[in-house]
């Protein structure tokens, strides 16, 4: 089995861009894009494996506060020109 060689991929200070996902079949864990969805797993004692549960709110509040970061500046300032 692979071992992590870095637990921690990202900065504290800003966005993630990268993280550590578990192959479903192999129980492997490889380096992904992006960002972590949020959620948690709940685990099944037949299979010793668990299943991902999605926090669908949370990623949906995670995209409307990227859209209004995109539009009033990251910590909320009037810009000239609107986003419409």
């Amino acid at each position: 089995m692979k071992q992590i060689d870095k637990l921690i991929l990202c900065s504290s200070y800003n966005e993630p861009h990268a993280y550590w996902d578990r192959d479903a079949q192999t129980q492997e864990f490889f380096k992904a894009e992006g960002r972590r969805p949020a959620g948690y797993v709940v685990a099944d004692p037949s299979s010793k494996k668990g299943s991902f549960v999605a926090w669908i709110n949370a990623n949906k509040w995670r995209l409307a506060i990227l859209l209004m970061q995109s539009c009033f500046g990251r910590y909320g300032q009037y810009q000239q020109y609107s986003c419409y």
